[in-house]
């Protein structure tokens, strides 16, 4: 299965996510919506963008999530996979303080 990985000027995560696909050996190819001709079959407002046979499977850092899904595990890069550490950190922390009130 090859994806379609859409990315844009000013995106912070388009570089993490080309890496991270390039690790991880996911078939794709890269189109960056304001320089090449190609355009995405649906408006895109959040980048980078999966998309496989014109249908968008998700955005951002939820791009790890649903690579990891399908293959069962990952290689983490980087800072994202700091980030990534980070987040869930935060977020289980979060639950936790919900359920002390």
């Amino acid at each position: 299965m090859e994806y379609t990985l859409y990315i844009g000027k000013k995106c912070h995560q388009c570089q993490d996510m080309i890496e991270f696909l390039r690790v991880n050996k996911v078939s794709f190819r890269t189109v960056h919506v304001q320089k090449d001709k190609e355009r995405p079959p649906i408006d895109l407002f959040i980048f980078p963008a999966l998309m496989h046979d014109d249908r968008l499977l998700c955005y951002g850092t939820d791009i790890v999530n649903y690579i990891e899904a399908k293959q069962g595990s990952v290689k983490q890069i980087g800072m994202l996979g700091k980030m990534r550490i980070f987040m869930t950190t935060m977020l289980n922390m979060m639950a936790m303080m919900k359920d002390m009130k």
